[in-house]
């Protein structure tokens, strides 16, 4: 991860970490879509298997 969102993280919290795509949605954008919310869900749920995966 080389993002502007895990700077602060250490090497140690980051295996650790679980990275979600968020899908570029807006943390402070509460009037999204249900078929969005939907999205986002699918997209945590595939990023904690692909972490787990590597552990």
């Amino acid at each position: 991860m080389n993002s502007m969102n895990d700077s602060h993280i250490s090497d140690g919290d980051k295996a650790r970490t679980v990275f979600v795509n968020d899908l570029n949605v807006d943390p402070t954008n509460f009037d999204i879509s249900t078929e969005r919310i939907e999205e986002l869900m699918v997209s945590g749920q595939n990023c904690m298997i692909d972490f787990l995966k590597e552990q």
